[in-house]
């Protein structure tokens, strides 16, 4: 994304990275992170509830959001939104009301305009807005900020919400909140993939008891079986019928009702007060939640402790109102749309038995019923031929009743082997359940979930066959697109990581069947970085697709190609020849084919662009080793590669794995020589062009037991892969205020001020503000003489909490120095917010500065930058009169380096105190 021009670009030649401090690249690959994550749960996910509460914790834990809940928009007049899941906040919903309806108190917040709208509503100051006046001290409370909230949408309507809560004030960057909508639609598809299984789960179950009870005798006991039936079928408490009297208007008489599987006792009621009144007007109501606060007068609701309650008015064949059929529930009710329709069901039937119509009309409303159901529900003989064809399977196939029934099924449509084989199993038990292939009227292929069962007469033989068929096309479509992205790489199609390592651990579980050779070929892209940095992502993501072709073109069909991420590819190689050699020299042939095909010109977009690529090869087949093994053996012929020049291979050699071991051994050594007193601090000065000394820079160095003096470069990087840099860190921040303490109490050094450098995992430890703390305060020394220096890359992650942290720091009297100015980063940005003293010129600039105009250019932009913040400014690595003369042309009057003098442990630093830093061949001029 093009960045708008700003005071930055000031310094844009420091640096030919992009800006990691850049909030909107940060938070959209943070998205891009969630994006992937929320893949990951919709593919595991069993449950709508286990979704959800995955969902919302991803959110908090991996996204960096305070606060997430997701809202089911209910379906009644209360226009609530409820709380269906949520992470972090944990009270934040207690107790709150939140509405979807304008018209109300609680309906004016952005969930329920967001609800209303269908659209993403965004609030980037809620303690300042007044929409959200009636949840004010709850959320300066709980620490919210800001927030953005997402509709939950279908076809037609939206039916939740996701609300995410952030502790800062300020708006999401656009790129973020595009990716999130993304991520909102993809749960909002598998939500709706999750409910519309258990819908028809449900559905299927209603349909077998409701096929039952509509099927019994008549009778007013057959009206006590349906409603105990409907009761357990949907799920609830207690249900019950009851007709108008029509003898006494407002009053119902209760001819069937069940309460926790209980029969009721019939009695009369008035409808006052009840919700069984909005039915003389209504033909449905619906309480989704608090229904006992709702209508008090009603003492059955507040003796069952009843949360919802779903009714459907009961009507003769004009239309008009003959009494109610209605389920109640002790939770609240989040959907409702298959206990209403299964209702309307229940309610025709109903209807028809106490009107007592004949059998004939009975049937035809119960036809019609069947006939507004989504799923294709048919009824054939034994014969095959079709008796019963509902308007779903004339949608599902496309031929009418008319012209399915008294047919057979057309053989495009269930093949004679098919249709045997089905009817052997209904005929052995009873039950066929499937996925069948079908082809409809039009031609058109449809993917099948058949239901099937067999009933018998009262002879107990076979009669007819009830087919609930249900298309699943676009589910299973889905359900595969989710499958691509669990276990592809979405940018090439290639074999992600995933599928990759469980692939390798298949060809290493087969091992012993076969006696052949496999290899594993590690392939880099040679300065893919740079590519990024200079063209743009859009660029290195179209060159990472035209490789993946490339790639896939040089291997067989049986061979694996994968991203491992970034411009990390893998080739697995099998069958190879069972001598090594041999295989050796084809994964070899292989390798070169690939470094040819990567070394051609790729045309991206209107550019011609150069790429080559280093890859690293291992044979394996016959050792025992694991997954983890394998890849880290390619990775480091790879790197040998790299170390060779680029663009070539290497193949994994025992002397690599004698490097490996040589590194375990000194990352041993390290662990352990704190405690043997190897480590020394050695002090360099820092110095005016005259040589007076202004300061001095602390330096560790190891003597090592067998390999000697040792410098930071032979073991910095060792401490900081292995984690020992923390307590590396704290030994040299406790021995420089140990030595700046001691030099307090001496006059030639009681002026001295020390610099101690700082690494960014040392800085970004919890402890690290305590440690300082208590290192000044155990020795005593002048924190007013202390400096810590710092990388730019410390100031990466949050410039916020960076900010904090030094401030803390900074109350002690504590001054920072920003080391290698220049060389990362360099943003405008921390210079304002972070309490910086000195900039420190990297040595690679100072190196070249008399001869290279670029060098001589950033150092002169850092020496007005520090100048026009109020900043010290100091150059390292002075080596020769020439540099130190350049960079005081330059403005720059600070110096370290060589020419002064070379890093000496403390007792040669203090009898070098009385004459001033000044080299012989400075003298000599």
């Amino acid at each position: 994304m093009e960045m708008p021009e700003s005071s930055d670009e000031v310094i844009a030649p420091l640096n030919n990275l992009p800006n990691s401090l850049d909030p909107e690249r940060d938070s959209a690959q943070r998205a891009m992170r969630l994006l992937s994550g929320c893949v990951d749960l919709i593919a595991q996910a069993s449950t709508e509830m286990q979704l959800l509460n995955a969902f919302c914790a991803l959110m908090t834990v991996s996204g960096g959001y305070v606060f997430c809940w997701i809202g089911q928009a209910l379906e009644d007049d209360s226009f609530k939104i409820r709380p269906i899941a949520q992470a972090g906040g944990e009270r934040s919903l207690e107790g709150i009301e939140i509405s979807w309806s304008s018209s109300l108190p609680f309906g004016g917040g952005p969930c329920g305009e967001a609800v209303r709208t269908g659209q993403v509503v965004e609030c980037s100051d809620m303690v300042g807005s007044d929409r959200f006046n009636p949840w004010q001290e709850r959320i300066v409370r709980d620490g919210l900020r800001s927030m953005i909230c997402f509709p939950l949408n279908d076809v037609s309507r939206t039916f939740g919400v996701l609300a995410l809560y952030r502790d800062v004030i300020g708006a999401l960057p656009a790129q973020e909140v595009h990716l999130l909508t993304q991520l909102e639609k993809q749960i909002a598809q598998a939500l709706l993939g999750l409910r519309a299984r258990a819908d028809h789960s449900q559905t299927e179950s209603i349909m077998i008891r409701t096929a039952t009870a509509l099927s019994a005798s008549h009778g007013s006991e057959f009206l006590w079986r349906l409603v105990a039936s409907m009761t357990e079928a949907l799920g609830a408490d207690g249900g019950f019928i009851a007709r108008c009297l029509s003898e006494n208007p407002g009053h119902a008489r209760l001819i069937a009702g069940v309460i926790d599987g209980e029969r009721a006792t019939p009695s009369d009621f008035a409808l006052a007060g009840t919700p069984s009144e909005d039915l003389l007007t209504q033909r449905e109501w619906l309480v989704c939640d608090d229904v006992a606060s709702r209508y008090p007068a009603y003492p059955l609701f507040e003796k069952m402790k009843a949360q919802a309650y779903v009714a459907v008015r009961l009507e003769d064949f004009d239309g008009t109102p003959i009494g109610i059929i209605g389920v109640i529930f002790r939770e609240p009710l989040l959907r409702s749309a298959v206990i209403r329709s299964t209702l309307q069901i229940y309610a025709i039937r109903v209807a028809g038995e106490i009107e007592r119509q004949d059998a004939d009309t009975k049937l035809a409303e119960h036809v019609a019923l069947l006939d507004k159901a989504q799923d294709a529900i048919i009824v054939r003989g034994i014969d095959q031929r079709v008796q019963f064809w509902n308007a779903g399977a004339q949608r599902l196939y496309g031929w009418s009743a008319n012209e399915a029934i008294g047919n057979a099924l057309p053989e495009s449509m269930l093949s004679v082997e098919d249709q045997q084989h089905i009817q052997q199993q209904l005929l052995d038990t009873g039950e066929w359940t499937g996925i069948l292939r079908q082809r409809c009227k039009n031609g058109r292929l449809v993917l099948v979930e058949g239901h099937w069962t067999l009933a018998r007469g009262d002879d107990k033989q076979p009669r007819s066959i009830l087919m609930i068929d249900t298309d699943i096309t676009e589910r299973t479509a889905a359900e595969a697109e989710i499958q691509q992205l669990a276990f592809y790489d979405s940018l090439t199609g290639l074999p992600n990581r995933r599928l990759l390592l469980d692939r390798l651990q298949q060809v290493q579980s087969s091992r012993s069947r076969s006696h052949h050779n496999s290899a594993l070929l590690f392939i880099d892209l040679d300065n893919f970085k740079t590519l990024n940095d200079t063209l743009g992502h859009d660029m290195g993501d179209a060159l990472l697709q035209q490789v993946a072709q490339r790639l896939s073109s040089c291997v067989r069909s049986d061979d694996t190609v994968g991203r491992l991420g970034g411009d990390e590819f893998v080739v697995m190689l099998v069958d190879l020849e069972d001598a090594p050699g041999a295989a050796a020299s084809h994964a070899a042939q292989v390798g070169e084919k690939i470094l040819q095909a990567l070394r051609q010109p790729y045309q991206i977009s209107d550019c011609s662009y150069h790429s080559t690529a280093s890859i690293g090869i291992t044979l394996f087949g016959h050792e025992d080793m694991s997954v983890t093994e394998l890849l880290k053996r390619a990775d480091m012929a790879m790197y040998q590669a790299k170390a060779a020049g680029r663009d070539t291979l290497r193949f994994f050699a025992s002397a690599m794995q004698v490097s490996v071991t040589a590194r375990a051994l000194l990352e041993n050594q390290l662990r352990n020589a704190a405690g043997k007193n190897q480590f020394e601090l050695h002090y360099q000065a820092q110095v005016k062009g005259d040589g007076t000394l202004i300061g001095a820079e602390a330096l560790v160095r190891w003597h090592h037991p067998t390999r000697g003096m040792l410098l930071p470069a032979a073991f910095i990087g060792l401490a900081e892969e292995s984690g020992q840099i923390l307590a590396l860190g704290r030994w040299i921040l406790e021995a420089g205020c140990a030595q700046l303490a001691r030099w307090q109490n001496k006059p030639l050094t009681a002026s001295v001020r020390l610099a101690i450098n700082v690494s960014a995992r040392q800085f970004r430890h919890p402890r690290f503000v305590d440690d300082v703390y208590r290192a000044i305060r155990e020795s005593g020394a002048d924190p007013h003489q202390l400096k810590l220096e710092m990388t730019e890359s410390v100031l990466f992650d949050d410039i916020y909490d960076t900010s904090a942290r030094m401030s803390e720091i900074r109350k002690l009297g504590v001054g920072f120095s920003l080391d290698d100015f220049g060389t990362g980063y360099s943003s405008l940005s921390y210079l304002k917010i972070l309490p910086i003293d000195q900039l420190k010129i990297d040595q690679s600039f100072v190196r070249d500065v008399q001869t290279n105009k670029g060098d001589a250019a950033i150092a002169r932009t850092i020496v007005s930058l520090a100048d026009s913040f109020g900043l010290e400014v100091i150059a390292e690595g002075v080596e020769n009169r020439g540099q130190r003369d350049h960079l005081a042309a330059l403005g720059c009057h600070s110096y370290q380096g060589f020419l002064f003098n070379r890093p000496m442990p403390a007792s040669q630093f203090e009898q070098r105190l009385g004459q001033p830093f000044v080299s012989e061949n400075m003298r000599m001029h």
